[in-house]
């Protein structure tokens, strides 16, 4: 916290009180989330959470409040396809994933990642 003599607006000295107000009203900061793949910290709102449910499925969680053991992936073709090829989802959920889940991750995902032309 900073001290009241170092504060001085319209040529008057701050209280301590006037202090604590000011540095209360910082900027919220939003939360922050690793994707599992590329392992680059992005706000939360920017990664595609995938959860675990009880009956150990896989499902894309597009509200991110759902229950379940969750982690987050970028909206990127490239960190995708190393998650269901490379067994990133396996591991990091300890569960094996079934060839029927993995392809209607596929499809859902389709919806939120950005998907490259091939050339």
């Amino acid at each position: 916290m900073l001290n009241s003599k170092e504060h001085v607006a319209h040529n008057r000295k701050i209280s301590r009180k006037e202090v604590r107000q000011l540095d209360n009203q910082k900027t919220k900061r939003s939360p922050q989330r690793t994707c599992i793949v590329c392992r680059k910290v992005q706000n939360k709102q920017d990664l595609i959470r995938l959860m675990k449910t009880s009956d150990n499925r896989l499902l894309i969680d597009q509200g991110r409040r759902q229950e379940g053991r969750g982690i987050y992936i970028c909206p990127k073709q490239v960190c995708w396809e190393k998650a269901l090829e490379e067994k990133w989802l396996d591991r990091t959920l300890h569960i094996k994933i079934t060839p029927e889940n993995r392809a209607s991750l596929v499809e859902q995902s389709k919806n939120f990642i950005s998907y490259k032309p091939e050339s």
